[in-house]
């Protein structure tokens, strides 16, 4: 496999990458002291799920470490954000429309409801991460469906104002 390093000295992860399966590896954030604590600080309760590598790499069958509900959300195609998640890193309400697009889930009311809320958040975010998220978004087969939804909670607009009200 590839070994990539991710974060940086005070944000410490990397991924290890053997064909299409993907192991992600971090340090705990804001003083985590458990997997369990670590996971509430994820984006998505579909991304707070985790297994003991000992387990992983052993016979066992591993238990699966899920304290948000990651796995019942997988199952329902439901994306619902972790607590407080979009002020700690606004960009992930983009990754919320991607992933909409990509996985062809829905986004759960209160989620939706947090980014109408937050929407003004985006403009911290730097013009590249913004153009990397809406070129996936745009790249799907249901991108159209998230672009009209980020209009909808007004999110389209605050990337674009311009086109709020037409152009010229």
């Amino acid at each position: 496999g590839t070994f990539v390093q991710l974060g940086t000295e005070e944000d410490e992860a990397a991924r290890m990458v053997y064909k299409n399966f993907f192991i992600d590896f971090s340090s705990f954030r804001n003083g985590a002291k458990t997997i369990e604590e670590e996971l509430h600080y994820r984006d998505f309760s579909v991304n707070a799920m985790a297994v003991s590598l000992d387990e992983a790499i052993s016979d066992a069958d591993p238990q699966l470490i899920d304290p948000l509900g990651g796995r019942n959300d997988c199952d329902k195609k439901v994306l619902r954000v972790c607590s407080g998640a979009f002020a700690g890193d606004p960009l992930r309400m983009l990754r919320c429309f991607r992933f909409a697009a990509e996985l062809e889930f829905t986004i759960e009311k209160k989620t939706y409801l947090d980014i109408q809320n937050h929407h003004g958040l985006i403009n911290h975010v730097a013009a590249e991460r913004i153009h990397y998220e809406l070129q996936r978004i745009m790249s799907t087969p249901h991108g159209a469906v998230s672009l009209q939804k980020m209009v909808d909670c007004s999110l389209l607009w605050q990337l674009f104002p311009e086109m709020e009200h037409g152009v010229g």
